[in-house]
């Protein structure tokens, strides 16, 4: 996985401070590799629950992780 640890802790705390803490999140895409470089975080959020605003969440998600990496 080609996130530091560091970047691993922010991820997590930004989606529990803004999705709740029953949230996970899970990294996809290109950055599962160790062998390849560059290459957006993608990132899967799954809740137990119905989100009222998904597209508005996802947004605040995108926008605070985006800031602190």
């Amino acid at each position: 996985m080609r996130l530091t640890p560091e970047q691993v802790t922010v991820i997590r705390s930004i989606v529990r401070e803004l999705a709740g803490e029953e949230a996970t999140v899970r990294l996809f895409g290109s950055r599962i590799y160790d062998d390849l470089r560059g290459g957006d975080v993608d990132l899967l959020v799954e809740l137990p629950y119905p989100v009222a605003s998904p597209a508005l969440l996802a947004a605040r998600l995108a926008g605070r992780i985006s800031r602190c990496l």
